[in-house]
Protein backbone atom coordinates (compact mmCIF):
# COMPACT_ATOMS: atom_id res chain seq x y z
CA UNK A 1 0.00 0.00 0.00
CA UNK A 2 0.88 3.20 -1.04
CA UNK A 3 1.66 5.91 2.08
CA UNK A 4 1.10 8.99 0.73
CA UNK A 5 0.61 12.38 2.87
CA UNK A 6 -0.22 15.44 0.71
CA UNK A 7 -0.42 19.03 2.99
CA UNK A 8 -1.69 22.12 1.59
CA UNK A 9 -1.84 24.63 3.71
CA UNK A 10 0.78 25.38 5.85
CA UNK A 11 2.30 27.99 3.41
CA UNK A 12 5.07 30.54 4.55
CA UNK A 13 6.48 33.20 2.39
CA UNK A 14 10.66 32.41 1.83
CA UNK A 15 12.44 33.57 -1.31
CA UNK A 16 11.10 30.33 -3.08
CA UNK A 17 12.85 31.50 -6.59
CA UNK A 18 16.18 31.01 -4.96
CA UNK A 19 15.37 27.27 -3.61
CA UNK A 20 17.42 24.12 -5.29
CA UNK A 21 15.25 22.94 -7.89
CA UNK A 22 15.94 18.66 -9.24
CA UNK A 23 19.00 18.94 -11.01
CA UNK A 24 20.53 21.37 -9.07
CA UNK A 25 24.01 20.87 -7.54
CA UNK A 26 24.42 22.31 -3.45
CA UNK A 27 26.62 24.92 -3.53
CA UNK A 28 29.98 24.64 -1.78
CA UNK A 29 28.85 27.04 0.87
CA UNK A 30 26.08 25.38 1.64
CA UNK A 31 27.69 22.42 2.15
CA UNK A 32 30.27 24.50 4.05
CA UNK A 33 27.44 26.05 6.05
CA UNK A 34 27.22 24.39 10.05
CA UNK A 35 24.19 22.90 10.66
CA UNK A 36 23.41 22.77 14.83
CA UNK A 37 22.53 19.26 15.48
CA UNK A 38 19.97 18.79 18.51
CA UNK A 39 19.65 15.17 19.01
CA UNK A 40 21.23 11.82 17.93
CA UNK A 41 24.80 13.32 17.42
CA UNK A 42 26.89 15.28 18.51
CA UNK A 43 28.19 19.07 17.46
CA UNK A 44 27.98 20.53 14.31
CA UNK A 45 27.20 18.97 11.40
CA UNK A 46 27.77 19.82 7.56
CA UNK A 47 26.38 18.73 4.43
CA UNK A 48 30.15 18.23 3.07
CA UNK A 49 30.78 15.04 5.36
CA UNK A 50 27.91 13.32 2.93
CA UNK A 51 30.23 14.51 -0.59
CA UNK A 52 31.74 11.56 -1.07
CA UNK A 53 34.58 13.58 -3.14
CA UNK A 54 35.44 15.32 -0.15
CA UNK A 55 35.00 12.87 2.43
CA UNK A 56 37.24 10.35 1.68
CA UNK A 57 35.44 8.10 -0.69
CA UNK A 58 32.59 7.48 1.95
CA UNK A 59 30.11 7.77 -1.17
CA UNK A 60 26.44 8.42 0.23
CA UNK A 61 22.48 9.17 -0.75
CA UNK A 62 21.22 11.54 1.68
CA UNK A 63 17.58 12.13 2.68
CA UNK A 64 16.93 15.92 3.38
CA UNK A 65 13.50 16.02 5.44
CA UNK A 66 12.21 19.51 6.86
CA UNK A 67 9.18 19.74 9.45
CA UNK A 68 7.50 21.25 12.15
CA UNK A 69 6.92 19.92 15.66
CA UNK A 70 3.22 20.50 15.30
CA UNK A 71 3.38 18.61 11.69
CA UNK A 72 0.81 15.71 12.49
CA UNK A 73 1.60 14.52 8.88
CA UNK A 74 5.52 14.80 10.13
CA UNK A 75 5.24 12.70 12.60
CA UNK A 76 3.67 9.74 10.53
CA UNK A 77 6.80 9.82 8.59
CA UNK A 78 9.15 9.42 11.43
CA UNK A 79 8.58 5.14 11.41
CA UNK A 80 8.70 4.40 7.97
CA UNK A 81 11.92 6.58 7.06
CA UNK A 82 14.13 5.59 10.40
CA UNK A 83 13.54 2.36 9.76
CA UNK A 84 14.72 3.00 5.60
CA UNK A 85 17.71 4.37 7.59
CA UNK A 86 18.19 1.67 9.77
CA UNK A 87 18.40 -0.60 6.57
CA UNK A 88 19.82 0.47 4.29
CA UNK A 89 22.69 3.01 6.12
CA UNK A 90 25.60 0.24 5.54
CA UNK A 91 24.90 0.67 1.44
CA UNK A 92 24.91 4.38 2.04
CA UNK A 93 21.94 5.85 2.87
CA UNK A 94 21.87 8.85 5.12
CA UNK A 95 19.13 10.98 6.32
CA UNK A 96 19.23 14.75 7.68
CA UNK A 97 16.36 16.08 9.36
CA UNK A 98 15.41 19.94 9.86
CA UNK A 99 12.83 21.02 12.79
CA UNK A 100 11.74 24.22 13.44
CA UNK A 101 8.74 26.04 15.74
CA UNK A 102 9.80 23.75 19.01
CA UNK A 103 7.61 23.44 22.27
CA UNK A 104 4.79 23.71 20.08
CA UNK A 105 4.38 20.75 21.64
CA UNK A 106 7.31 18.96 20.81
CA UNK A 107 10.72 19.76 21.43
CA UNK A 108 13.80 17.89 19.61
CA UNK A 109 14.56 15.53 22.53
CA UNK A 110 10.56 14.61 22.13
CA UNK A 111 10.96 14.16 18.45
CA UNK A 112 13.74 12.04 18.64
CA UNK A 113 12.01 9.53 21.46
CA UNK A 114 8.85 9.38 18.87
CA UNK A 115 11.26 7.13 16.68
CA UNK A 116 14.24 8.89 14.68
CA UNK A 117 17.50 7.90 14.98
CA UNK A 118 18.59 9.84 12.29
CA UNK A 119 20.60 13.41 12.89
CA UNK A 120 18.04 16.12 14.07
CA UNK A 121 18.98 19.70 13.04
CA UNK A 122 17.32 22.84 14.58
CA UNK A 123 16.21 25.32 11.74
CA UNK A 124 14.38 27.42 13.40
CA UNK A 125 16.16 30.32 11.69
CA UNK A 126 14.43 28.63 8.43
CA UNK A 127 18.06 29.15 7.00
CA UNK A 128 18.12 25.02 5.45
CA UNK A 129 14.45 25.60 4.79
CA UNK A 130 14.87 28.50 2.62
CA UNK A 131 17.27 26.31 0.53
CA UNK A 132 14.86 23.54 -0.16
CA UNK A 133 11.73 25.48 1.08
CA UNK A 134 8.71 24.66 -1.51
CA UNK A 135 6.12 26.67 0.50
CA UNK A 136 4.71 23.72 3.61
CA UNK A 137 6.08 20.58 5.69
CA UNK A 138 6.95 17.68 5.47
CA UNK A 139 9.46 17.95 2.37
CA UNK A 140 11.93 15.71 1.03
CA UNK A 141 14.74 15.94 -0.96
CA UNK A 142 17.33 13.49 -1.76
CA UNK A 143 20.83 13.99 -2.51
CA UNK A 144 23.46 11.99 -4.87
CA UNK A 145 26.71 11.46 -3.83
CA UNK A 146 27.48 14.23 -6.50
CA UNK A 147 25.39 16.72 -3.66
CA UNK A 148 22.85 16.96 -6.96
CA UNK A 149 19.18 17.46 -6.31
CA UNK A 150 17.59 13.99 -7.52
CA UNK A 151 14.02 14.33 -5.97
CA UNK A 152 12.26 16.90 -4.14
CA UNK A 153 8.30 16.64 -2.88
CA UNK A 154 6.11 17.85 -0.39
CA UNK A 155 4.40 15.65 1.57
CA UNK A 156 5.70 11.77 1.77
CA UNK A 157 5.22 8.83 -0.76
CA UNK A 158 6.90 6.04 0.22
CA UNK A 159 7.12 4.01 -2.33
CA UNK A 160 8.35 6.14 -4.65
CA UNK A 161 11.03 7.62 -2.09
CA UNK A 162 12.04 4.01 -1.75
CA UNK A 163 12.03 3.57 -5.86
CA UNK A 164 14.67 6.48 -6.64
CA UNK A 165 16.78 5.52 -3.37
CA UNK A 166 17.14 1.96 -4.51
CA UNK A 167 18.47 3.82 -8.31
CA UNK A 168 20.39 6.07 -6.78
CA UNK A 169 21.98 3.55 -4.21
CA UNK A 170 22.60 0.52 -6.81
CA UNK A 171 24.85 3.67 -9.03
CA UNK A 172 26.87 4.72 -6.08
CA UNK A 173 30.79 4.25 -6.87
CA UNK A 174 32.10 0.88 -5.80
CA UNK A 175 34.73 2.28 -3.83
CA UNK A 176 32.46 3.41 -0.98
CA UNK A 177 34.69 2.48 2.38
CA UNK A 178 31.05 0.71 3.18
CA UNK A 179 32.29 -1.93 0.50
CA UNK A 180 33.48 -5.24 2.19
CA UNK A 181 36.55 -6.25 0.33
CA UNK A 182 38.17 -8.86 2.60
CA UNK A 183 38.75 -12.16 1.44
CA UNK A 184 36.48 -14.53 3.26
CA UNK A 185 38.77 -16.80 5.90
CA UNK A 186 41.58 -13.97 6.50
CA UNK A 187 40.29 -11.16 8.14
CA UNK A 188 36.86 -10.82 9.81
CA UNK A 189 35.41 -9.13 12.23
CA UNK A 190 33.48 -11.83 14.30
CA UNK A 191 31.66 -9.68 17.54
CA UNK A 192 31.32 -7.24 19.28
CA UNK A 193 30.87 -7.57 22.80
CA UNK A 194 28.66 -6.41 24.89
CA UNK A 195 26.02 -4.73 22.77
CA UNK A 196 24.74 -2.98 23.84
CA UNK A 197 27.69 -1.41 26.03
CA UNK A 198 27.97 1.35 28.29
CA UNK A 199 30.82 2.43 28.21
CA UNK A 200 33.03 0.32 26.83
CA UNK A 201 32.93 -2.45 24.67
CA UNK A 202 35.41 -5.10 22.73
CA UNK A 203 35.33 -5.77 18.97
CA UNK A 204 36.71 -9.45 17.92
CA UNK A 205 38.81 -9.89 14.59
CA UNK A 206 40.31 -12.93 13.09
CA UNK A 207 43.79 -12.56 10.92
CA UNK A 208 45.41 -15.30 8.89
CA UNK A 209 48.62 -13.28 9.29
CA UNK A 210 50.71 -10.32 11.12
CA UNK A 211 49.05 -6.68 9.91
CA UNK A 212 48.00 -3.03 10.86
CA UNK A 213 44.63 -2.50 11.46
CA UNK A 214 42.81 0.80 11.29
CA UNK A 215 39.82 1.59 13.55
CA UNK A 216 37.53 5.05 12.56
CA UNK A 217 34.14 5.32 14.27
CA UNK A 218 31.28 7.36 12.89
CA UNK A 219 27.60 8.22 14.68
CA UNK A 220 25.01 7.88 13.25
CA UNK A 221 25.39 10.94 10.91
CA UNK A 222 28.08 9.12 9.36
CA UNK A 223 30.57 11.67 11.06
CA UNK A 224 33.94 10.45 12.07
CA UNK A 225 34.05 10.87 15.89
CA UNK A 226 37.15 8.44 16.91
CA UNK A 227 40.28 6.88 14.88
CA UNK A 228 42.90 4.29 16.48
CA UNK A 229 45.57 2.41 14.77
CA UNK A 230 46.61 -0.69 15.88
CA UNK A 231 50.16 -1.77 14.73
CA UNK A 232 51.77 -5.34 13.80
CA UNK A 233 48.65 -7.40 15.40
CA UNK A 234 49.41 -11.14 15.57
CA UNK A 235 47.79 -13.63 13.40
CA UNK A 236 44.69 -15.49 15.37
CA UNK A 237 41.87 -13.77 17.45
CA UNK A 238 42.36 -9.75 18.55
CA UNK A 239 40.11 -8.03 20.95
CA UNK A 240 40.40 -4.36 20.21
CA UNK A 241 38.85 -2.64 23.41
CA UNK A 242 36.97 0.91 22.84
CA UNK A 243 35.73 3.49 25.43
CA UNK A 244 32.64 5.65 24.64
CA UNK A 245 32.93 7.62 28.31
CA UNK A 246 33.33 11.01 25.85
CA UNK A 247 30.51 10.11 23.83
CA UNK A 248 26.47 10.38 23.80
CA UNK A 249 24.39 7.65 23.81
CA UNK A 250 23.73 6.41 20.68
CA UNK A 251 24.51 3.85 17.57
CA UNK A 252 27.69 4.03 16.14
CA UNK A 253 29.51 2.39 13.25
CA UNK A 254 32.89 0.68 14.04
CA UNK A 255 35.32 0.30 10.32
CA UNK A 256 37.85 -2.17 10.53
CA UNK A 257 40.38 -1.77 7.63
CA UNK A 258 43.62 -3.82 6.85
CA UNK A 259 45.10 -4.11 3.60
CA UNK A 260 42.79 -4.77 0.94
CA UNK A 261 39.84 -5.48 3.74
CA UNK A 262 37.57 -3.34 5.33
CA UNK A 263 34.53 -4.54 7.68
CA UNK A 264 32.01 -2.33 9.54
CA UNK A 265 29.92 -2.73 12.46
CA UNK A 266 27.21 -1.53 14.58
CA UNK A 267 26.97 -0.93 18.34
CA UNK A 268 24.95 0.84 20.45
CA UNK A 269 26.07 2.87 23.51
CA UNK A 270 23.57 3.10 26.67
CA UNK A 271 24.20 5.72 29.26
Amino acid sequence: MKKIFILMPFLIKIGLSQAYQVGDVLSMEHQNTPLISCANTQGDLFLRDYNGALNGGDYTVTLINTFTSWCTYCQQEILPVNQLFEEHYDRGFRVVSFGRQWYSPYSCSDWAELGATYPLIDDDSLMVWSWFGLGTVPQNIILDHNMIVQYSVIGYNHSELVNILEQLLSELPTVSTKTESFLPGEFEVTAIFPNPFNPTTSITLELNHETDVNLIVRDISGKIIDSKQYFNLPAGKNNIKWDGKNFASGLYFFQLSAENWTQTIKGSLLK
